[in-house]
Parts: structure tokens; sequence; C-alpha cells
């Protein structure tokens, strides 16, 4: 309950002026809690982009979205590595690297904050992204329950927050 109560009034900090990056903001807490927290802050630029899911297609599954293994995999890859080299998981996104650097944080509502950390064959431009959903038969079904939906996505970037102790 702390934690949320210091994110909440972390977020009304933040939004209420300019941020400094060379003195972290302070705050008051009485619970024990890191001296310095990272805490994610939204960018004030908002993009509207389609988004759809892949999910990575393990062998023997009860059901496929192409109907067997070796057409989802084609599909979705093998859902072993990104692009970046890194292990997919909720939270990974695909993205065009040519308008998205790897490792830009999103905020993607109904999905939560993602890393851009995987690139696909068919998504291109700045308004196409690929959420991944997880593994096997649950990362399909999600997958599928998500569809393809379009959203308003914001960047966000990490900051530093000092906390002061009473």
């Amino acid at each position: 309950m702390e934690k949320l109560l210091i994110m909440v009034l972390l977020a009304n900090l933040m939004g209420a002026g300019e941020i400094n990056k060379n003195k972290a903001p302070v705050i008051t807490a009485e619970k024990e809690i890191p001296t310095v927290i990272n805490v994610i802050v939204p960018k004030k630029t908002i993009r509207r982009v389609s988004c759809t899911a892949y999910y990575a297609p393990l062998p023997k599954q009860k059901k496929y979205a192409l109907g067997n293994y070796s057409r989802d995999v084609r599909m979705n890859g093998r859902g072993v590595e990104t692009s970046s080299g890194t292990k997919p998981e909720i939270g990974t996104i695909a993205a065009d690297p040519a308008h998205y650097k790897r490792g830009t944080l999103l905020i993607v509502p109904g999905y939560g904050i993602g890393v851009v950390e995987d690139t696909g064959s068919v998504i291109k431009g700045k308004k196409r992204l690929d959420l991944f959903m997880g593994k096997g038969d649950d990362g399909l079904e999600s997958a599928l329950d998500w569809g393809c939906k379009t959203l308003d996505i914001q960047e966000a970037e990490i900051v530093k927050v000092a906390i002061e102790r009473k």
C-alpha cells in the first residue's frame, strides 16, 4: 500500500512541473524504503498506433492460430530470443527500429509498460507495434484476446527519486 501511495505522490509531483534531472525530487516516507528509487515518468508525446500481439508457440500445444506449430513459428518466431538478444517476456515490444530505439520504454493502455526489444517482418513505421503475450496455449489465448487495437501510447523514461527519511 505504501508503494502505491508513493507512486501516486510521485506521479503528482512529476506532473506538477518540470523535472530537474540534475537534482532528484525529494519525498518524505515513514516506512523503510530505499534511499533512491527509480520512477517511470511518462513523456508528453502521445502517439496513436496500431497494436497487435504475438506469442511463442510450443510443440504439442492444444491449439495453434494457423493450425500447426510450424506455421505459428513462421508467423510469430520461436520466442527464444528477440532481435536485441534478450529472452522475450511479457512487456517485450516489437517495433520498427527506424522509429523506436531499442530499450525505449512505452506505456500501452491495457498492456502496461513495455520495452522495445524486438522487430518483426511486418512491423513497419512509427504507427505499428507488436506486443509479446507469453508462451504456449496461454500466450496464444492472450494474443487472440488482444487482437488488434488502435491506442494512444506514450514514451516514458526512468527518473531517480531521492527519499528523505523522517
